[in-house]
């Protein structure tokens, strides 16, 4: 899963305002789960439009495993095959985030109605060479783990 740096200041046409706000109908351990991501990202930035991606069956896991990736959109991420898995975007912490959902394997992390929908086609997303990205599986285990070496400050994000 790849994620690139962009930045699409307005594409949204939603003005945030305001301290650290947040769309209802998103679990708090994926609120969680994207504060990481963007606390640890490069160059973090609400003009920026990122992303929420829920899959399944990803080489290298067993299929009952879930992965989570967040990601920055980009003019270089194919967006033919995810159209059809978009639900609508959140606002997480004043950042917007498309969640995609191609099985309805997250809808326990989120309420569909609670997204604002958007003509993903109305989108400009610019190509960029910086790739920002950050992915976590969800095991059955009750917490959601990052995937690949665990930096010494992560603890695991308890599912809630």
């Amino acid at each position: 899963m790849i994620g690139l740096l962009v930045s699409c200041h307005g594409n949204v046409g939603l003005d945030v305002v305001g301290e650290k706000n947040s769309s209802t109908g998103i679990s708090p351990c994926i609120k969680e789960a994207f504060t990481y991501f963007i606390e640890h990202e490069g160059h973090p930035d609400t003009s920026y439009l990122y992303s929420m991606e829920f899959l399944t069956g990803v080489p290298g896991f067993p299929v009952e495993d879930t992965m989570l990736g967040f990601y920055m959109m980009s003019g270089s991420i194919p967006m033919d095959n995810r159209k059809e898995a978009f639900k609508g975007f959140a606002i997480i912490d004043n950042y917007k985030v498309l969640v995609f959902d191609g099985q309805n394997i997250g809808i326990k992390f989120y309420d569909p109605d609670s997204l604002k929908w958007i003509n993903l086609d109305s989108l400009n997303y610019p190509s960029v060479d910086i790739v920002e990205c950050c992915a976590y599986v969800l095991n059955g285990n009750n917490y959601l783990e990052l995937v690949g070496v665990q930096p010494d400050d992560f603890v695991p994000i308890k599912i809630r």
